[in-house]
């Protein structure tokens, strides 16, 4: 029996899909689709600026997220989709927020789209 062809992906940075981010009283709900081929995604950085550009502080906010995303991908079934959650909590006023970018340990790109519900 002849033995079945093999495709090989190269990996590829972590792509992400889709963002929304839902202000609240005490801050930013974040929700965010991706999809990583090697499933090693590991540390996510998120920089909020203020509606006139000006980096809000503390500035970027590396969130290690190593530990999940590796027990995520060990019990999953699809692949290298996932889903992340995070709050980010304000002090002042989260209207002052515009809309964030996200890199990944290994993406360079600020997010494709950034949604806001009030």
């Amino acid at each position: 029996m002849t033995e079945p062809p093999t495709l090989t992906i190269p990996p590829a940075i972590v792509g992400l899909d889709a963002t929304q981010a839902q202000r609240t009283s005490a801050g930013l709900d974040l929700r965010v689709t991706g999809f990583d081929n090697t499933r090693t995604a590991s540390k996510i950085t998120f920089t909020f600026f203020d509606q006139g550009g000006t980096t809000l502080s503390p500035g970027a906010i590396t969130v290690d997220g190593f530990a999940a995303f590796q027990q995520f991908f060990a019990a999953s079934d699809l692949g290298g989709v996932f889903a992340l959650h995070a709050f980010i909590s304000v002090m002042g006023n989260p209207a002052q927020v515009r809309p964030l970018r996200s890199k990944s340990r290994m993406q360079q790109e600020p997010l494709r789209r950034a949604d806001y519900a009030s």
